[in-house]
């Protein structure tokens, strides 16, 4: 969901967001304000409906409508019904909002993938169902079950050899980008070599041109009486030819220039071949991010297949326990003790190694991103740090603070990978209390994930700001020496520092 405006409510002016792509930050010695914008949106998605003044605005088809507006809420439904995601998760997704348990929940559901979501579900319903009255029977439940588990498998059995193509379509592109590449520079080298060349021999020329230009004249003034350069006699007779030589040595050397300076000119533009490979190279790495995350959601449906497999397995091993392989009747005429006892052991069982398989890969993935982010300098100290931060623990410095950075890009990178158009993604955890390299490493990737969402807004101190700022690509900046506080929008990136450093 597209962010277009941050309103505090009269607090400090509106934050436009209208136009931002890229890794913007929000750059402010104190947290007075973004605290500000963060409450605002915290409430307005806190209560939904409420048509609270200040919410932050939207796009929703195009339109900018407010957060929890009826627009609003029934485009989120429609879009987190397929993903399996729901309304607070994905407030956990999209800036933060919640609970650890609520973040953990919402990485769960991304990486189960929204049928095995489904499923967990229901398994739950029936576990909730069992020990009273049921409208419907085990039977029918587990003939249902295993149904869909069926379905799943046939529907995402080609996923794995989907897979493997993406993979050897984005090893193609990513030779061809490198070839093209590799063309660019030595192109690029060419044009610079030759556009010097061109400037160094014009240069040249009109040095000699202004030299012979003194010559004739003072040849034409001196006429016969001036003596020869080399002999210091009068020229004489010899005074028409000299000048005659001269004069035409002076045309050709006016006429060589003229020809270096349209070549000079000509060479200020890059080449057109040039231009078409640089073109060419952004097509083939638009493919590549496409191709990217084709294959995240690829890789979602593989994780979707092994999960529909297990419960597969685990409802075949149910159904042959209750004598239910061949039909569905057998369970009918167990009695209901027997029932109820088998069928919650086999559930139970099957809800927690779903449940358990999900925390497991989020684990994984969290784990590599720490990693990642700290080149390895966390590895032996994440079992804990992470489990104490699962049960409660947000307390801390640094080391918490890059835990739930990764927690967070994990969180957006499944999103993504899943198909939600997430388009903004809000950090509001300062970024001060990184240390200089792992500071640096965060900013990369988050960089990174901006190019996959469209726009990540973070808070940034001004020491942060100034320490890396060819790694954002905006900043909004809090002016205090106006009346009132007021937020000023600068252009940042590599691009923008390489041209005012020359």
């Amino acid at each position: 969901m597209r962010l277009l405006e941050l309103d505090p409510n009269g607090r400090v002016m509106p934050l436009s967001l209208q136009g931002a792509v890229g890794l913007a930050g929000f750059v402010s010695r104190g947290g007075v304000e973004w605290g500000s914008y963060m409450t605002a949106l915290h409430e307005a998605f806190r209560l939904p409906g409420a048509a609270i003044p200040s919410a932050p605005t939207v796009e929703v088809a195009g339109e900018a409508e407010l957060l929890g507006s009826p627009p609003f809420e029934a485009d989120l439904a429609s879009t987190l019904e397929p993903i399996g995601l729901s309304r607070e998760e994905y407030g956990a997704v999209w800036f933060g909002a919640g609970s650890v348990e609520r973040w953990l929940g919402a990485g769960q559901a991304l990486v189960q993938g929204p049928e095995a979501t489904r499923q967990a579900t229901k398994i739950r319903a029936i576990l909730d169902e069992l020990p009273g009255r049921r409208p419907r029977s085990p039977a029918d439940w587990l003939e249902q079950l295993i149904d869909e588990a069926l379905g799943d498998t046939e529907r995402l059995g080609g996923s794995e050899e989907e897979l493997r193509g993406l993979e050897e379509r984005l090893r193609g592109l990513r030779g061809d980008a490198a070839e093209v590449a590799g063309d660019i520079e030595v192109g690029l080298m060419a044009w610079v070599r030759e556009r010097q060349d061109a400037e160094t021999r014009l240069l040249l020329y009109r040095d000699r041109e202004r030299e012979l230009r003194k010559r004739l004249e003072a040849l034409e003034a001196g006429g016969a009486d001036l003596e020869c350069e080399i002999c210091r006699r009068p020229l004489a007779e010899c005074h028409e030819h000299v000048l005659s030589v001269r004069s035409e040595e002076w045309e050709a050397v006016v006429q060589d220039g003229r020809w270096w300076r349209r070549r000079r000119d000509q060479l200020e533009y890059k080449p057109d071949e040039l231009k078409d490979a640089e073109g060419r190279l952004l097509e083939l790495e638009a493919e590549i991010d496409e191709t990217v995350e084709a294959i995240e959601r690829m890789r979602v449906q593989i994780r979707e297949l092994e999960m529909a497999r297990v419960r597969l397995q685990h409802l075949e091993a149910l159904a042959e326990r209750m004598g239910e392989v061949g039909s569905a009747s057998a369970l009918d005429d167990r009695s209901a003790g027997e029932e109820d006892g088998s069928t919650r052991e086999r559930l139970e069982e099957m809800h927690e190694d779903l449940a358990s398989s999900a925390r497991r890969q989020l684990r994984e993935r969290v784990h590599g991103k720490v990693v990642a982010l700290t080149d390895g300098r966390l590895i032996g100290a994440f079992p804990t740090l992470y489990e104490d931060w699962s049960e409660g623990g947000r307390r801390g410095g640094g080391e918490v603070s890059i835990l739930e950075l990764a927690v967070r890009i994990c969180l957006a990178e499944l999103a993504l990978g899943a198909g939600l158009p997430l388009e903004t993604v809000v950090f509001p955890t300062a970024l001060d209390r990184l240390n200089e390299e792992d500071l640096l490493r965060a900013l990369v990737e988050l960089g990174r994930l901006a190019r996959r969402a469209g726009l990540v807004l973070v808070k940034a101190t001004e020491e942060v700001a100034s320490s890396a700022p060819e790694r954002f690509d905006l900043l909004f900046k809090l002016d205090r020496r106006t009346e009132g506080p007021r937020v000023t929008r600068q252009r940042s990136g590599v691009g923008l520092i390489y041209l005012r450093a020359s």
